[in-house]
């Protein structure tokens, strides 16, 4: 993905949470930016 192609986005999560996003992407290889990115596409594509 191209830096022009993107947004900049700033929040808050909580702290469970995020460790298990860690652990998610850390199994799948991924950094947390690329798993974000994964699962909020999904999320989005299954209900557009």
């Amino acid at each position: 993905m191209k830096t022009k192609d993107t947004k900049q986005v700033n929040f808050r999560i909580d702290k469970n949470l995020y460790e298990r996003l860690k652990a998610l992407a850390d199994k799948e290889g991924r950094s947390i930016t690329s798993q974000l990115n994964r699962i909020l596409e999904e999320k989005v594509n299954a209900t557009a």
